[in-house]
């Protein structure tokens, strides 16, 4: 949490942008004087780095910050701010730190619903206000559209994807939508403090901002309730920040912040997304990108459904419902059904795949830019493999190894549990491996795999993995093998991998 004071004053923060160029944050606000109401409207430049602020820009008395955005191109840093009587549009050079102008208000702008938003596709700044937006035009330097609203909208933000903007609609618990290519309204959706209760079961509950961040395609509300109190001061419950799908408009999770969680700010450079909170300070939500795990069947026959489960979860580990999530397999050919899904409240999809070809396949699950794979044996019962003989190493760049390897190895199904054994000697390199199970085989045509555990020159915990080709009277038989010490589908580490045709020798597979 960072916060700011000064030995005379309080500072409220109720706005920020970043800019990317030198990570300086700017957070916008009020200096309250810790004897008397009297408010002086302040943008501190915080150091992102070091977290020090580095320089003030004082707006003045009896003034206040709604909101700060930014225009990359040219440094431009606006400030809509209020003397209460007229709300003022400032705009600071964020290289010099100083102001360079101040622009009379807008039509509908208002210094306490208004909001900043910079529309980098098509260069002009949206300004929130009571049942409307009203555009300016950065490069003219002067006010060239306004589009009404149902409800009073404040604290927007920006998704460069679509070129939509996002306002928070306050008292209503809603966000509204608007096409930054049509200056249109297409959209107004709920949120959960559009239905969350206080203790007299009314609705007055708030949505104060949004803030976009495109790492993860994810938008963020910030939103508490306004609980009655006997004492005469306001108390502000349920202060959250809501992260929503814009794909969907669907809540998929909720963090919990600090009272009147005013504004919000993404920095693109970390991901963080920062929400200034009147009463408490800066906190700092880092959302990242959504954690993927996958648990199923691993090894199934021919024909049978495999049942494999992906799991969707913040940073915290608390579960993202709703998320979008959709399975591929490489080499293409199971059957996946359904072909996507959404996660359940427990942050959960289950799907069923079903290969009639055996193979090793696999899976990639992805949600919102993160992939996470899970390696699926398809077998045909019907199959197995044995072989022996000798052949000179070539390593997987096909370079010589010096010396010679053996082998022999015998590896079936049965009763649908794979069986067998596999021997396999590299002198110069030290290695003497002895199978100890066979977890997996997999027979397709004239070709087989199989995996399983071994010792090592007497040790335990080595994995291993073998691929044969069965040429056939006429054709050339080959032989190849990796070992880890460890699982490799649990980061085991590679100590030995090797093929080459046989020297001596003979592969047989059969598939009946």
């Amino acid at each position: 949490m960072l916060s700011a004071w000064t030995p005379d004053a309080y500072f409220c923060p109720t706005a920020m942008t970043v800019d990317t160029s030198n990570e300086h944050l700017f957070v916008g606000g009020y200096a309250l004087p810790i004897t008397g109401w009297q408010t002086s409207g302040v943008v501190l430049v915080v150091d992102i780095v070091s977290s020090t602020v580095i320089a003030a820009v004082d707006l003045g008395a009896d003034n206040s910050v709604a909101s700060l955005a930014i225009n990359s191109q040219n440094g431009h840093v606006f400030v809509l701010g209020s003397s209460w009587s007229s709300p003022l549009l400032t705009v600071i050079d964020a290289t010099t730190n100083s102001i360079i102008s101040t622009t009379g208000q807008g039509s509908g702008v208002s210094p306490r619903y208004g909001g900043l938003v910079f529309d980098s596709l098509n260069g002009d700044l949206y300004v929130t206000g009571p049942n409307g937006v009203s555009v300016y035009s950065d490069s003219a330097g002067e006010w060239v559209a306004r589009i009404n609203t149902p409800y009073e909208v404040m604290n927007p933000s920006f998704d460069p994807t679509n070129g939509y903007i996002y306002m928070a609609t306050n008292y209503e618990g809603y966000i509204s939508v608007i096409d930054g290519s049509t200056n249109t309204l297409v959209a107004t959706f709920p949120t959960p403090a559009s239905t969350t209760l206080n203790s007299l079961g009314l609705v007055d509950s708030h949505v104060y901002a949004t803030a976009f961040n495109p790492n993860n395609g994810y938008l963020y509300a910030t939103s508490n309730t306004y609980e009655p109190s006997n004492s005469g001061y306001d108390v502000w419950v349920n202060n959250k920040v809501f992260v929503i799908d814009p794909t969907t408009y669907a809540t998929v999770s909720s963090v919990d912040v600090g009272r009147i969680p005013w504004y919000l700010a993404f920095n693109p450079l970390n991901g963080d997304v920062y929400v200034a909170c009147v009463l408490d300070g800066v906190y700092v939500v880092k959302p990242g990108i959504p954690i993927v795990s996958v648990s199923g069947d691993s090894v199934v026959p021919t024909g049978t459904s495999a049942t494999v489960t992906v799991l969707v979860t913040n940073n915290n580990g608390q579960p993202i419902g709703g998320a979008p999530v959709a399975i591929t397999a490489s080499p293409e050919g199971p059957t996946i059904s359904p072909a996507a899904a959404t996660t359940s409240a427990e942050g959960e999809a289950v799907f069923a795949i079903v290969a009639s070809v055996p193979g090793i396949y696999t899976l990639s699950s992805s949600v919102s830019g993160a992939t996470e794979t899970w390696t699926l044996v398809v077998y045909d019962p019907n199959g197995n493999a044995a072989g022996g003989g000798w052949y000179y190493p070539l390593d997987d760049l096909n370079n010589p190894l010096p010396g010679k390897a053996t082998f022999g190895f015998v590896a079936q199904y049965q009763k649908g549990q794979a069986q067998g054994n596999l021997e396999f000697q590299f002198h110069d390199s030290g290695i003497n491996l002895e199978s100890t199970s066979i977890t997996w085989l997999v027979v397709s045509e004239s070709s087989a795999q199989f995996k399983g555990t071994a010792i090592v020159n007497g040790d335990s915990g080595y994995h291993f993995r073998v691929m044969a080709h069965d040429g056939g009277s006429q054709g050339t038989d080959t032989f190849a093998i990796k070992i880890w010490l460890g699982d490799p589908d649990a980061g085991g580490t590679l100590i030995h991998s090797s093929h080459n045709i046989l020297g001596g020798g003979n592969v047989i597979v059969r598939t009946k």
